[in-house]
């Protein structure tokens, strides 16, 4: 729950279960300062697991991609035809 929500809560707690009127200066004043407040999103709620999933996955598209392009080029340079017509060494290292 943000502040935004708690607050709203309080309000209309205030106002239904308490039966304060919405025009005393105390609950003028909350709903005034309710209406300033922005809106929380899931980013400003939770930025660093957002962040640390954004960035995983990025990592694993990349050890992903990473791992194709090695894999295409050792079947290009291993196949035999490669070998016959092209007879220097290509070395790929591997990590």
């Amino acid at each position: 729950m943000t502040d935004k929500e708690f607050l709203i809560w309080i309000y209309s707690r205030l106002h239904n279960v308490h039966d304060e009127p919405k025009n005393i200066d105390y609950m003028m004043r909350l709903d005034e300062f309710i209406k300033k407040l922005p809106d929380s999103t899931l980013e400003d709620r939770y930025p660093t697991v957002i962040e640390e999933a954004e960035r995983e996955f990025s990592l694993e598209l990349h050890r992903e991609r990473i791992e194709k392009a090695k894999e295409e080029l050792r079947r290009k340079y291993n196949h035999p035809w490669y070998k016959k017509v092209f007879p220097f060494t290509i070395h790929i290292e591997r990590n």
